[in-house]
C-alpha cells in the first residue's frame, strides 16, 4: 500500500486539514491567522460599524419576526433546484455533460420543450425537431421570459425571438441515448 496512511479519531486534526495538507494547499491571508487572531479582527470590524453609526440594530420586534420567518422561504424544492444547478455547473467543470429542457407555454404550437446543449437546440419536442436541431439559443433562458434563437435555413441564418413565454426550466444530465427527433 502506498502513501500514508490515515487515522482519524478525536486526536486527529479535521479531515480538510489533512486532505489539504497532502494536496500542498496552505491557507493565506485572514484564513492563515490563528483563529483568536481572526476573532479579535471581526470584533474590531464590529465595534467601529456600530460607532459610525452603519450597523444595523435590530429590535425586539424585527429580531422576532426574522425568527418567525426564518428558512420559511427555502422550500424543498427551492433547496433540490439549487443543489441540481450546482451539482450540474461542478459536471461542466469537470467534463461531464448536461443538457437544459426549456418549457414553452403551450399556445397550440407543434413544439412544447426544446433540448439544449450547451447553446445548440438538439431536439424539439414532441414535434418538429428536423426543424429546430441546430438551432443556436441566443441569450440565458428565463422563467416567463421569450427565448431567442439563430436558426440557420440553406441561404442565411435568421435572427428570431420565439413569442412563447418559457414557463419551466430543467437540468438534467446528458443520457447515453441519443433524442428523438420528430
Amino acid at each position: 500500500m502506498s502513501g500514508p496512511r490515515l487515522e482519524f479519531g478525536l486526536s486527529c486534526p479535521p479531515f480538510k486539514e489533512v486532505a489539504d495538507s497532502l494536496r500542498g494547499v496552505r491557507a493565506r491571508g485572514f484564513a492563515s491567522m490563528p483563529e483568536g487572531a481572526q476573532r479579535a479582527i471581526a470584533s474590531q470590524g464590529g465595534k467601529a460599524a456600530h460607532a459610525a453609526g452603519r450597523a444595523h440594530q435590530y429590535s425586539r420586534e424585527e429580531a422576532k419576526q426574522h425568527g418567525k420567518t426564518g428558512g420559511s422561504k427555502a422550500t424543498k424544492e427551492h433547496l433540490q433546484a439549487i443543489g441540481r444547478k450546482g451539482g450540474l455547473a461542478r459536471a461542466r467543470k469537470y467534463g461531464q455533460q448536461s443538457e437544459t429542457v426549456i418549457h414553452f407555454e403551450d399556445l397550440g404550437q407543434d413544439f412544447l420543450r426544446f433540448v439544449v446543449r450547451g447553446s445548440e437546440v438538439v431536439a424539439s419536442e414532441p414535434f418538429q425537431g428536423w426543424l429546430w436541431a441546430g438551432a443556436k439559443v441566443l441569450c440565458r433562458p428565463r422563467v416567463g421570459r421569450c427565448l431567442d434563437i439563430e436558426v440557420q435555413s440553406t441561404l442565411k441564418s435568421v435572427k428570431l425571438t420565439l413569442r412563447y413565454r418559457i414557463t419551466k426550466i430543467e437540468y438534467r444530465p446528458v443520457c447515453d441515448k441519443p433524442a428523438v427527433q420528430s
